[in-house]
């Protein structure tokens, strides 16, 4: 890519440090001029919040299926070849999902004909009109000839825990023939910890592990508040001696409640702590073993195994989920390697 007469149309899926990093990284790498168009989808309003702020010329606050986002990245029957920054933005998302960030002139507008009446709440699982008919959709994308792109690259820039949204992210790239790079994270080498640590593959297998070996021990969750009530279904656990780390958001703590842990078990924290902080904080509850996730250093896996490993508790690490349909070579670790794969479209 040739960055002085071309500019990049960016589909990135977000709701990550490292997607806010990857904004602020594109938003310095090229002139203002050639700046990249940048839409990053988040599934929270807050994190569509912290990517608005980063630079992102528009942003999307809300879980997409998988048909969404095929309507999103391309416009089906279209007979234009190329979207340029004098295109007509004719978007229908509701503006409660959808930001526009006004401090960026370059702002261009994507055609999307999408309707409010198609949107559909993906989490209510007794709405018939939410389960997408996979075989609908890949026939409406057979005929490729009728497929104008929107974007020119797709950045998965997701959770390492968001498996079923990376699946779907690569499934959306090959049907509409957008160039698709995964932003994985580093892992982290964590032999030194080993006599502290058990690897387990998921939370199910987490919570019948504390119910087995740690039933009445201090534990204390710092995985998300998302993964506790499955560590709870399959953990018979007294919540009396069950603490939580989560964000300091209305929602989690309501989830918390609605999960029967009060509010003195419920430290509601954000950001990512140094290993003495959280020594002093496992110190204070007297902890007996954590909960985490294999999240990296961006997730502060590190200093958390090693507080805990000094102190000789036992930590139960969650491994990243495997990804059967993401090739390695759609894979890129850094910012650097990123550049690399942008420069060569």
């Amino acid at each position: 890519m040739n960055n002085n007469s071309y500019r990049l149309r960016i589909f990135l899926m977000g709701g990550t440090k490292d997607s806010i990093n990857i904004i602020k990284f594109l938003r310095h790498e090229y002139s203002s001029k050639y700046s990249p168009y940048i839409l990053t989808t988040t599934t929270t309003d807050y994190g569509a919040k912290l990517a608005k702020d980063a630079g992102s010329n528009q942003v999307i606050g809300k879980p997409l299926p998988k048909e969404e986002i095929l309507n999103i990245i391309t416009d089906l029957n279209s007979n234009n070849n190329k979207n340029t920054d004098s295109n007509i933005i004719n978007n229908n998302f509701n503006n409660s999902n959808i930001i526009n960030n006004k401090n960026n002139t370059n702002t261009i507008n994507i055609n999307n004909n999408i309707n409010n009446n198609k949107y559909t709440d993906i989490n209510n699982k007794n709405n018939a009109s939410s389960d997408i008919n996979n075989s609908n959709i890949n026939n409406n994308f057979n005929n490729t000839n009728n497929i104008h792109n929107n974007f020119n690259v797709f950045i998965d820039a997701t959770h390492p825990f968001a498996s079923n949204v990376t699946s779907t992210a690569i499934e959306c790239s090959k049907i509409a023939k957008i160039p698709y790079i995964r932003f994985e994270r580093p892992d982290v080498d964590y032999s030194e910890f080993k006599d502290s640590i058990i690897f387990v593959d998921s939370f199910e297998e987490t919570g019948k592990l504390l119910s087995n070996d740690f039933k009445s021990k201090n534990i204390l969750h710092l995985a998300g508040v998302n993964t506790i009530e499955t560590v709870l279904k399959y953990g018979k656990l007294d919540l009396k001696n069950f603490f939580v780390r989560v964000l300091p958001v209305k929602s989690s703590i309501e989830k918390c409640n609605f999960l029967g842990i009060n509010g003195e078990n419920i430290i509601a924290m954000q950001g990512v702590f140094s290993k003495e902080f959280n020594k002093s904080l496992m110190k204070e509850l007297d902890v007996d073993v954590i909960i985490t996730k294999e999240s990296g250093e961006i997730g502060g896996a590190p200093s958390k195994i090693e507080a805990a490993h000094e102190l000789g508790i036992d930590v139960i690490l969650v491994n990243r989920p495997k990804i059967n349909n993401l090739d390695s070579k759609n894979i890129v670790n850094n910012l650097s390697e990123l550049k690399i794969f942008l420069d060569s479209l």
